[in-house]
């Protein structure tokens, strides 16, 4: 268990720390009296992008925890990327990583 883990920055993405990782699983915990929103998505997919850049970490899971509520939701990295994107994993974070680093602007 690894509280606070670092994902380097990559292009238009600064750096930034998430909460929790454990084992394999990449937890962002929430303590708001709503539920998930789809904020809280992206914020993990952009941690699992950050990640998938630097090759830092091997994440194969992300979670939303909230103790608030007592409620957590987990899913495998390439469910959710399909489920959103239609695509691999492996190539959503390609195109993903190509598009932030600024490789795709034109001089």
């Amino acid at each position: 268990m690894q509280f606070g883990p670092n994902f380097p920055g990559c292009g238009y993405v600064s750096s930034c720390e998430g909460d929790l990782l454990v084992s394999n699983c990449l937890v962002e915990v929430k303590t708001v009296k709503h539920g998930f929103r789809s904020e809280h998505l992206r914020q993990l997919l952009t941690y699992a992008l950050l990640n998938f850049a630097a090759k830092r970490y091997a994440v194969e899971r992300l979670a939303l925890a909230n103790p608030r509520e007592g409620t957590a939701y987990v899913i495998p990295v390439g469910t959710l990327v399909r489920r959103i994107a239609g695509m691999d994993g492996r190539e959503f974070f390609e195109r993903a990583a190509f598009l932030v680093s600024g490789a795709a602007v034109s001089a």
